[in-house]
């Protein structure tokens, strides 16, 4: 027993290691971690009340003699305890299965980057209907992945997770124009300053492309087995001016490097 616990804990810090790695290298985003943490957390929490009640049968059979006529009472108490706890960790086949999805979920996850120029105009957030077979091209393998993945775990209850970065570049937008007047109303912003007004229009880029997605997933929805068992969430969040890349040191005003979105997916289990 004391073998498969300091295993387990061996594999939850590998796995903890892997999160950590793959949030420094910007292949998951801070959503997607947190959920992930949140799940080893549970894994963590589970594995630590098995030691402990471990730790309790061992101090119960070294004082055997002390206890006396109370001693199979509590003996009895407590193997009832370390058999419930057993059951709901090492020995459970879902509690295995999780573990693996979400060891697989890292080994996947990775930053996928889209360039704006390639969907909107200059100053638009819509994307036109001719450009839905590029959409198709680009997010089709995505979504694609995003099934098979699925499908592997399609027993548990699960949640796909969708994130949407949207990034603009230093360009001020004229305060007096049509544009800065419409992302004013639809961000409901108040005195709006350049940065403010950059923010909102990427973050309506990056809300057109989660619709765009949603409208393959649409086409593809049939494909998913077990779909009662799968909610989608979308995480749609606009960066404005801020670097998308931190270890890129030269981005200038007028940068089409700045001017994207970056997408990440994930399916865990809920």
């Amino acid at each position: 027993m004391k073998t498969e616990i300091r295993a387990k804990d061996s594999s939850l810090n590998v796995l903890k290691e892997k999160m950590q790695f793959k949030l420094q290298n910007a292949d998951v985003d801070t959503g997607i971690s947190n959920r992930v943490g949140s799940t080893i957390q549970q894994f963590q929490y589970r594995n630590d009340s098995l030691q402990k009640r471990v730790i309790v049968m061992d101090s119960l059979m070294s004082k055997r003699k002390s206890l006396r006529k109370t001693y199979k009472k509590i003996l009895t108490v407590e193997a009832q305890s370390l058999a419930a706890v057993i059951t709901d960790s090492i020995m459970s086949h879902r509690q295995q299965v999780v573990f693996k999805m979400v060891d697989d979920v890292l080994d996947k996850a990775k930053q996928n980057m889209f360039n704006l120029a390639a969907f909107f105009a200059p100053g638009e957030f819509t994307i036109p209907d001719s450009s839905m077979a590029l959409v198709d091209t680009m997010f089709g393998p995505l979504l694609d992945s995003l099934i098979v993945f699925s499908n592997k775990y399609a027993q548990l209850p699960r949640e796909a997770t969708l994130s949407f970065y949207g990034y603009a570049d230093g360009q001020p937008i004229h305060p007096e124009s049509a544009l800065a007047q419409t992302l004013t109303s639809l961000g409901n912003l108040q005195q709006p300053t350049a940065a403010d007004l950059n923010r909102e229009l990427s973050r309506l880029r990056a809300e057109a492309m989660s619709k765009a997605l949603h409208q393959l997933y649409e086409q593809r929805k049939s494909r998913f087995l077990n779909p009662e068992l799968l909610d989608a969430v979308d995480i749609i969040i606009g960066m404005g001016e801020q670097y998308p890349n931190s270890r890129i040191t030269d981005y200038q005003v007028d940068d089409e490097r700045r001017r994207i979105v970056l997408f990440y997916w994930s399916v865990l289990p809920k």
